[in-house]
């Protein structure tokens, strides 16, 4: 059972921040076997969005990628250009606009949307932390 608020789980007997972790998804997608493609990061938030916690998440994400794999040179994202609140955790992030494209998504009916691809460079991760 989804649960509308932290307040609700808090009720029910979990904590906020279990009912949040249960929402949260940041993934770092590998290309093993293609060292020439940066590694590209998705992330989906539930009923928690606007309260920072998805920035949060994805710094650390980032963060750790570029500690633990020195091979990697550059990590990707992209996200519908009307998600504004996705486009707005790449930019807080420091991943920067490298292109956009229109593709048909099944998912919308095929509809076509706007795609917003965002990138930052290992060089450019280390100077902004």
């Amino acid at each position: 059972m989804i649960r509308q608020s932290p307040a609700e789980d808090i009720i029910a007997g979990r904590s906020a921040y279990a009912a949040v972790m249960e929402q949260l998804s940041v993934r770092l997608n590998s290309h093993k076997g293609r060292p020439t493609l940066p590694e590209w990061i998705s992330y989906w938030l539930g009923l928690y969005g606007g309260k920072r916690l998805m920035t949060e998440a994805v710094t650390a994400v980032v963060d750790w990628a570029f500690r633990a794999l020195p091979e990697l040179t550059s990590v990707q994202s992209g996200g519908l250009a009307a998600n504004l609140g996705s486009i707005r955790v790449m930019q807080k992030c420091g991943l920067a606009l490298e292109g956009r494209e229109t593709l048909a998504f099944a998912k919308f009916g095929g509809v076509k949307c706007e795609v917003l691809h965002h990138q930052v460079s290992r060089n450019a991760w280390v100077l902004r932390h």
